[in-house]
C-alpha cells in the first residue's frame, strides 16, 4: 500500500481487506459494512444511502437501465479567469 493511503486506512480503522464503508458529512463517524462481501448483501447496505431507492424485489431493475439521476449527466459550464 502506498504511504499516502496508509493514513486513510489508519484514520478509518480498516483492519482487513476488502473493506466497505460509507463516509458522509452528516454523520459523526463512518458506517462500516459488516456483512458478507456478496452483491445482494452489499446492495442492500448501499441502497439505504442511495438518493433513489431501488426495490431489490423488482426484476425490472438492472444495471443497464438508463440512470434516473439526470443531474449526474448535466453539462456544466466552468469559467476560468
Amino acid at each position: 500500500m502506498p504511504e499516502s493511503e496508509s493514513s486513510i486506512v489508519k484514520n478509518f480503522k480498516v483492519k482487513k481487506y476488502p473493506h466497505l464503508l460509507i463516509v458522509r458529512k452528516v454523520d459523526d463517524k463512518p458506517n462500516h459494512y459488516k456483512g458478507k462481501m456478496e452483491f445482494q448483501d452489499m446492495f442492500a447496505f448501499l441502497n439505504i444511502y442511495s438518493e433513489t431507492w431501488v426495490d431489490p424485489s423488482e426484476e425490472k431493475a438492472s444495471i443497464s437501465d438508463k440512470p434516473t439521476k439526470d443531474w449526474l449527466y448535466e453539462v456544466l459550464l466552468i469559467l476560468y479567469s
